[in-house]
């Protein structure tokens, strides 16, 4: 019933998504029609365009879904709803343009195109917006709460109790506990609430009381000393949710997945999904193509220079770790002597940082035009080459190398869980005046943990300024 309910909703909540994409859509038309000066151009008849429309409509059977748009909004804030609404505007954009272009409809209009998304997605924004408040009032009445019965009485059964309780808005009402297989049953109440019997009394206590979902979450439990219970529940279609607990994981997120026919579920440390790990990637290649250009064009002038002042190659490879341990080349122009690893040991009384990473100011083995290309970063341009190839990203942590590695601390090699960078918080963060490794470290992970495209994006923008005013950079 209450699966044939959901199906129900999401019928017709994708019924009003489907309406607000045609109002969207002769939005748009007007508000370039009529939105304009008289003097401005008209655009062709509104059937040329009624492309656009079939494939948004199609594009939004895949992105709605993928996004999340017809999960239950109980649970969802509005930072999230927002933050949903924002990245599947951004994927349909990429769709759409890259269509428009690929069938060269220089026909379409710029005003028409923008101004169709941002009303598609800003009202349905505003339509799941606006049913999760009046849903919050609804429940802050007493209405619309689901019935929930938890089953375990421990620290996990507490903690789901402790969460429901506090966020009364999401509409989940704790009816009772049921104890361990193990417990004797002569507990009647635990914090306000009935001890209903074991987990064995499932069946008759979901007889007895209307049970809208059932959370499972004993501390110690086997899955299958309850797998009868959790089978009991999907023959009678009410949802069983089992609590792992783990509030102890600090920067762990979970998903759930299947696995063909074993289901699974993840830890994780990286805030990424698949959409932004690919649309990360899609803005480290046009970056990089943009790079490669300039490095390019930069090349005769660099190589002559390094040749001019230091006999030796003018790319310096050196082995460096990336994500997971895996290890590359990684390509630099060469701004030392080539002997400068044998004179590494004689300079390390030297070295200004604290922990593995060796640096030092006016380091003499960088002969004079080395010097410039470390101030303006332009010796970092062959990494563009790395990032094309998958190696590294744009943004992301420090890549170190294999002795470094090799010193870590455990709790440091939470480092190598992403792609390292050309650049990143460190780069921009004053790196010259970072003397302490803990403090590099603290940066690299503070990406990681609260990561986005947006991030990214500021992160570019910064090193540019950077790079531009020689900011940081030795």
């Amino acid at each position: 019933m209450l699966r044939q309910r959901s199906e129900q909703i999401r019928l017709l909540v994708g019924m009003v998504d489907v309406l607000t994409t045609l109002l969207a859509f002769f939005g748009a038309f007007w508000v370039r029609e009529w939105g304009l000066p008289a003097s401005a151009p008209r655009l062709a008849q509104l059937e040329q365009f009624e492309w656009i429309l079939a494939i948004s409509v199609a594009a939004h059977m895949v992105i709605y879904p993928y996004f999340g748009f017809y999960g239950s909004l109980r649970l969802k804030s509005a930072k999230e709803l927002i933050l949903m609404a924002v990245r599947a505007l951004l994927l349909e954009t990429l769709v759409l343009g890259t269509l428009v272009f690929v069938l060269q409809a220089k026909a379409t209009s710029r005003l028409f195109f923008v101004t169709f998304l941002l009303l598609n997605y800003g009202m349905v924004l505003a339509v799941r917006i606006g049913a999760r408040m009046t849903l919050a009032s609804v429940r802050g009445r007493g209405y619309n709460f689901r019935r929930v019965l938890i089953c375990g009485m421990g620290p996990n059964a507490m903690a789901v109790v402790d969460t429901l309780r506090g966020n009364k808005h999401w509409g989940y009402l704790p009816v009772g506990f049921l104890g361990a297989p193990t417990d004797d049953g002569s507990a009647r109440e635990h914090v306000g609430l009935p001890v209903l019997g074991t987990v064995r009394d499932l069946s008759a206590v979901i007889r007895r009381l209307p049970v809208d979902e059932v959370y499972f979450a004993f501390d110690t439990v086997s899955h299958d000393e309850i797998s009868e219970e959790i089978f009991l529940c999907e023959k009678l279609g009410i949802p069983a949710r089992l609590s792992l607990g783990g509030s102890h994981l600090l920067h762990s997120r979970i998903s759930f997945s299947m696995l063909g026919p074993v289901p699974v579920v993840s830890f994780y440390t990286t805030a990424m999904t698949p959409a932004e790990a690919f649309l990360k990637r899609v803005i480290d290649i046009l970056v990089s193509i943009v790079g490669l250009a300039l490095t390019a064009a930069l090349y005769p002038w660099i190589a002559y220079r390094i040749k001019k002042e230091s006999p030796g190659p003018v790319i310096f490879k050196q082995q460096r770790v990336g994500e997971n341990g895996r290890r590359f080349k990684c390509y630099k122009f060469r701004t030392m002597g080539t002997d400068a690893e044998a004179k590494k040991t004689a300079l390390l009384a030297k070295n200004e940082m604290q922990g593995p990473i060796f640096k030092i100011n006016n380091d003499p083995r960088v002969f004079p035009f080395g010097q410039f290309l470390r101030k303006t970063s332009l010796d970092e341009l062959p990494q563009f080459l790395n990032i094309i190839r998958g190696e590294m990203s744009v943004v992301g942590v420090r890549p170190p190398t294999p002795d470094e590695v090799d010193r870590y601390e455990i709790q440091f090699r939470r480092r190598l869980s992403i792609r390292p960078g050309l650049t990143g918080l460190w780069q921009v963060s004053g790196r010259s005046n970072i003397r302490k490794f803990e403090e590099i470290v603290a940066l690299d992970l503070q990406y990681i943990d609260q990561w986005s495209i947006w991030m990214d994006l500021r992160i570019i923008l910064k090193t540019i300024w950077v790079a531009l005013f020689r900011r940081g950079a030795t």
